[in-house]
C-alpha cells in the first residue's frame, strides 16, 4: 500500500460512499447535494482525479504555505434560468433579490462587523475574499444588469421545472455557462424537492488522466433553488438568509461539511471544527456528539440560515489556498470583468513573443481595464513606429533592444504603461520558438497512461522560474513498480526552424539507494504515431547519476533552485541542452517525456524550449501562387472563418491553424481539387494564429485574429 495513513483512505472511503445524509426525513429539501454531484461525475469518469489526490495535494500547499492573505476579489455571473415570468415573478429573480445575495456572501466572507456574518468566535475568521458582479458578457459588452444573465427555459428547448442535478448538469449549465476562467458561474434553477444546492469540487491540476473529462469546465460553478437565493424576494424559511450559497461557495473553494459526511470517525480535516457525527438542522445548543460541542453556527452545516455566521482559520487557509492555486480559481483573480466603467482607464498590454529575428512580427494586445475608448502606441525601431490601433502587428527590422509605450484614454481620463528594452530583436540564433512553461492549462499535450492509474500532472512547487508550476508524476504514491507514463507535446512545425536545439529543466531524489526511477525523452516525426528516437538517455542507474539533490526518504516537492537540474542546483544555462538539428525541416515533430516507475519518488519537469537560428524565410512567403486570389474573412474571427479563392483549385490542399510558436491548433482539412471554398470551424482562446495551406509544391500562410 502506498506510503500514506491507513485512516486517511478509511476517511475517505466513508465520505464518498455517504449519498444520503442524516435526518432527511423531517425536512422536504436535503440542504446540499454537492457530494451526490460528485458521485455522478465519478460514475461516468471513473478515472477522474480522485478526493484524496485532491486533499493531498490541497495539504502539500497548505504545508508549503502557498497562499497569501491579501484582499481577493472573484467575479460573478448569476444565470438566472426562468420559466418565461417577468422579472420580479417566480423563478425570474428580481435585480435587488440577486443583489441581497452579494451582499450576503460578502459580510459572510469577511465577518463584516455590525452584520449577520460578523462573529466573536475565537477561531471566527474574516476570509478575505469579496464577491462582484460582472459588467461586461463574454463579448465585453456592457450587461444592463450587473452580474445577471436571465435565460428562459424556452430559449433552451427544455420542459418545464423543478430539474433535477443530472438534468442541470447535462441539459442546463453546459449552454449557458460563461468562460469559468473569467466568471465565477452561479445558476439559480428551480430544483426537485431532492437539494437546496450544489457546488462543482475543485480540482488540482490542469492535467486530466482521462482525455474524455476535462474537470468539468461545462458544469463548473455553484446552483441554487431560486427560493433559498438572497434575503428578500421570493425567499422561504428556514433558508431565507442567502447561507445556501454561502454553503456552496465555500464546497466550490474545497470546504467539506463539518461532519466530514459521515460519522465522528471522519473529519473535514480542519482541526478548529470540532468532530461532528452527522448533520444538524434548525436551531440547537449544546449539541454534543462526539465527545464536544458541535459547531452548529459553521457555514458548513445544514442549521437554519439565521443560525450560520463563522468559517474557521482552518477553513480560511483551504479556501485561500484553493483560489489562489487551483485551475479555473487561480484564474479569476486575472479577470477583468468587473472593471468600474466609470474609472479612468489603467494601461496594460502584453504580447504573443518579445525575442524574434530581424524582420520577424510581433502581434501586440491592449490588456487595459477600465473600458479604455483610444489607444496611442509608441514602437522605437518598429513599423510602424507608432499606431491607434487597440492590437497592432509591428515589424522590427534590425536587431537590437527597444521599449514599448502604451498610452490608453476614455471619457474619465487616460494612464501610460512603458515598457524598458523589452523587445529584443536578433541578429543570429537563439530565438525560442516553442515554450512550454505550465503556468496554465494546456489542453494540446496529451498523456499515455496504460494502466489508467498515476500519471502526469502540475503542481506548485518552489525554485524554478517564472512562475511556480511544474508538471511531475507522483511516483511516491504510484501503486505498482514498471510503469510508464508519457508527457506528449502538441506537433511542433520545424519546417523552417535551423540548428533546433531543446532545454528543459528538471527536479527529483531518490526515496532509497536502490531507487531507478527514470525520465526519458523520446522523438516522434510522423505526429506521434511512432517515437524510434530516445533523446534524454540519463536514467537513474540506482548511484543518483540522475537524482538532483541527495537521497529524500518522503514526498518530495521542489523548494528551491538547488533542487533543480543538477546537484548543485545548476542555473538554465547548464541544464540539459540537446541537439535537435538532425530533426530541422520536419513538419510534424513531437516530444514525449516519459516517467518509469520504481517505486521511488517524484519526478517534475519544467521549462520546455525548443530554439534555433533565426529562419531565412518568412513562411508567407513559401508558395505564392496558392494564396492568388485567397479571400480569409472574417479577420478578426470568433468561431468560424470563410476561405474563398477566385478559381478553383487545381490541386488538393490540406488546410490547418496554428499558433505563433508552430503548433497544430485545429485538426487538418483536406480539400480536393476543383474546389473553390471551404468553411473552417475554430475553437480557439483569444490571439493571434497563422491559416497555414499545404499543397505538394509548398505552403502558404495567412495571419487572422480570434478574438
Amino acid at each position: 500500500m502506498p506510503r500514506i495513513a491507513l485512516s486517511f483512505w478509511l476517511c475517505w472511503i466513508v465520505l464518498l460512499c455517504s449519498s444520503h445524509l442524516v435526518a432527511q426525513q423531517t425536512h422536504d429539501h436535503e440542504k446540499c447535494g454537492t457530494v451526490h454531484a460528485w458521485e455522478m461525475d465519478n460514475a461516468q469518469h471513473p478515472n477522474m482525479e480522485s478526493r484524496e489526490d485532491f486533499e493531498r495535494w490541497l495539504q502539500q500547499q497548505m504545508a508549503a504555505g502557498r497562499s497569501s492573505d491579501t484582499l481577493i476579489t472573484i467575479p460573478v455571473i448569476v444565470h438566472v434560468i426562468h420559466q418565461g415570468e417577468n422579472v420580479g415573478a417566480g423563478t425570474n429573480l428580481s435585480q435587488s433579490q440577486i443583489m441581497s445575495q452579494f451582499e450576503v456572501l460578502n459580510e459572510d466572507f469577511r465577518r463584516k462587523w455590525n452584520s449577520p456574518g460578523h462573529n466573536t468566535h475565537p477561531d471566527g475568521a474574516d476570509i478575505k475574499i469579496e464577491f462582484c458582479p460582472a459588467v461586461v458578457d463574454t463579448q465585453g459588452n456592457l450587461l444592463a444588469e450587473p452580474g445577471i444573465h436571465r435565460v428562459s427555459r424556452t430559449d433552451l428547448g427544455i420542459g418545464p421545472s423543478p430539474y433535477g442535478v443530472s438534468f442541470s448538469k447535462s441539459g442546463i449549465l453546459p449552454q449557458t455557462i460563461w468562460n469559468p476562467d473569467n466568471y465565477m458561474n452561479i445558476w439559480t434553477i428551480e430544483l426537485d424537492n431532492d437539494f437546496l444546492g450544489f457546488a462543482q469540487l475543485p480540482n488540482s491540476s490542469g492535467l486530466s488522466g482521462v482525455p474524455t473529462f476535462n474537470g468539468g469546465a461545462s458544469t463548473d460553478g455553484v446552483i441554487i433553488t431560486p427560493t433559498a437565493f438572497g434575503r428578500i424576494g421570493n425567499v422561504l424559511p428556514p433558508y431565507n438568509q442567502g447561507r445556501t450559497t454561502t454553503h456552496e461557495v465555500g464546497h466550490w473553494l474545497g470546504l467539506l461539511h463539518t461532519w466530514g459526511d459521515g460519522n465522528c470517525s471522519v473529519d473535514d480535516f480542519c482541526d478548529d471544527t470540532p468532530t461532528t457525527g452527522g448533520a444538524n438542522y434548525g436551531c440547537p445548543t449544546g449539541v454534543q456528539s462526539c465527545g464536544s460541542t458541535d459547531m452548529i453556527e459553521n457555514y458548513m452545516e445544514y442549521t437554519d440560515d439565521v443560525c450560520m455566521n463563522v468559517y474557521t482559520n482552518c477553513q480560511k487557509t483551504r479556501m485561500r489556498t484553493v483560489i489562489q492555486n487551483a485551475p479555473r480559481r487561480a484564474s479569476l483573480l486575472n479577470s477583468m470583468v468587473c472593471q468600474n466603467v466609470l474609472a479612468p482607464p489603467v494601461a496594460n498590454f502584453t504580447a504573443d513573443q518579445t525575442t524574434v529575428c530581424e524582420g520577424g512580427t510581433i502581434q501586440f494586445s491592449d490588456l487595459s481595464q477600465n473600458n479604455a475608448s483610444s489607444w496611442s502606441w509608441s514602437f522605437p525601431g518598429g513599423s510602424p513606429s507608432t499606431s491607434s490601433a487597440q492590437n497592432p502587428a509591428v515589424t522590427y527590422p534590425n536587431p537590437g533592444t527597444y521599449n514599448v509605450q502604451l498610452i490608453v484614454t476614455n471619457g474619465n481620463g487616460s494612464d501610460t504603461m512603458l515598457q524598458t528594452s523589452w523587445v529584443e530583436i536578433l541578429a543570429g540564433g537563439g530565438v525560442a520558438f516553442f515554450e512550454e512553461t505550465f503556468e496554465g492549462e494546456f489542453d494540446d499535450w496529451s498523456l499515455s497512461n496504460p494502466d489508467l492509474q498515476k500519471t502526469w500532472q502540475t503542481a506548485t512547487v518552489g525554485g524554478n522560474s517564472p512562475g511556480n508550476q511544474a508538471a511531475f508524476v507522483n511516483l511516491y504514491f504510484y501503486p505498482d513498480v514498471g510503469q510508464r507514463d508519457g508527457l506528449i507535446s502538441p506537433i511542433i512545425d520545424l519546417t523552417n526552424q535551423q540548428s533546433t536545439v531543446l532545454e528543459f529543466e528538471y527536479a527529483y531524489r531518490q526515496f532509497a539507494a536502490s531507487g531507478q526511477d527514470s525520465l526519458i525523452v523520446y522523438a516522434s516525426t510522423n505526429g506521434g504515431a511512432t517515437y524510434p528516437t530516445r533523446l534524454f538517455a540519463k536514467a537513474e542507474n540506482g548511484s543518483g547519476n540522475f537524482a538532483t539533490g541527495p537521497i529524500f526518504s518522503q514526498d518530495f516537492f521542489p523548494a528551491s533552485a538547488s533542487d533543480w537540474c543538477t546537484n548543485s542546483g545548476a542555473s538554465w544555462a547548464n541544464c540539459t541542452l540537446i541537439d535537435l538539428s538532425a530533426f530541422d525541416g520536419q513538419p510534424n515533430f513531437r516530444l514525449k517525456f516519459e516517467t518509469y516507475n520504481d517505486y521511488g519518488n517524484n519526478i517534475f519537469i519544467d521549462n520546455i524550449r525548443l530554439k534555433g537560428d533565426c529562419p531565412d524565410s518568412n513562411p508567407t512567403d513559401l508558395v505564392t501562387d496558392l494564396g492568388a486570389g485567397l479571400v480569409v474573412y472574417p479577420n478578426p474571427a470568433t468561431d468560424m472563418i470563410h476561405l474563398r479563392w477566385e478559381e478553383a483549385l487545381s490541386e488538393s490542399v490540406t488546410v490547418s491553424v496554428w499558433d505563433m510558436v508552430g503548433r497544430v491548433r485545429t485538426i487538418p482539412v483536406h480539400l480536393g481539387a476543383g474546389k473553390a471554398a471551404l468553411d473552417l470551424p475554430l475553437s480557439l482562446s483569444t490571439g493571434i494564429y497563422w491559416v497555414r495551406i499545404n499543397a505538394s509544391e509548398g505552403s502558404y500562410a495567412k495571419m487572422i485574429q480570434v478574438r
